[in-house]
């Protein structure tokens, strides 16, 4: 029996190699003619799965809030309550307020973690729902509450010095419901400014708003 020669098995072994990406062409076309083919830009953002900040709530919340925030305006955003189990990129969703809200200002706390890679995003978790307890759950008890004493003037310092008077809060996870959200107006306190929440769908809705 005749041995194959090295140009009939290279042959063979590029055929097998065509395979993966012949099969990832058909699927590209099949989601692009399900999802993509025919559709306006907003009509392709809404179908495409997977992908929570085009989802028709998230891009109607974003719609409505630049609507009723100035540009100038600043935004605090916190993270609120326990986390998905292994969070990951697509419930940062202070990066994809901080786009499409443009040129709103919006800030975090822990910003160097913050914008960094998914390695340092745990941090970034656990800097606000543990050392500065955004979910309000008495976290690190009472030594925590003393820590927490001990940044607050070197916080509020730096949210008067931004301007930021709305804070927006949103649990870590993927979906985005607007009824998951708080917003508190920063409003003049004896000492120091305090925190007041507002009604977020009457906010949206234009009611009150200045």
């Amino acid at each position: 029996m005749r041995s194959p020669r090295p140009v009939d098995v290279a042959l063979v072994v590029a055929l097998l190699l065509s395979i993966p990406p012949l099969g990832f062409a058909v699927q590209y076309v099949r989601t692009f003619a399900a999802e993509r083919a025919g559709r306006s830009i907003e009509g392709q953002m809404q179908a495409m799965r997977g992908v929570p900040w085009f989802k028709p709530e998230y891009r109607g919340f974003v719609r409505r809030l630049s609507q009723q925030l100035p540009e100038d305006a600043a935004l605090l955003v916190e993270p609120s309550g326990q986390p998905d189990p292994n969070p990951g990129g697509r419930t940062r969703w202070f990066l994809y307020l901080s786009n499409d809200l443009h040129p709103r200002r919006v800030y975090v706390h822990d910003a160097k973690h913050a914008s960094g890679t998914l390695v340092d995003y745990p941090e970034w978790i656990r800097t606000n729902l543990i050392e500065l307890d955004t979910a309000g759950t008495g976290a690190g008890g009472f030594a925590g509450d003393i820590l927490r004493e001990e940044r607050a003037p070197a916080i509020e310092a730096a949210l008067d010095e931004r301007g930021v008077r709305w804070k927006l809060t949103y649990p870590i996870s993927t979906r985005f419901r607007v009824r998951d959200l708080a917003l508190y107006e920063r409003v003049p306190a004896e000492g120091a400014a305090e925190w007041v929440e507002r009604d977020l769908e009457a906010f949206l809705a234009g009611e009150g708003t200045q």
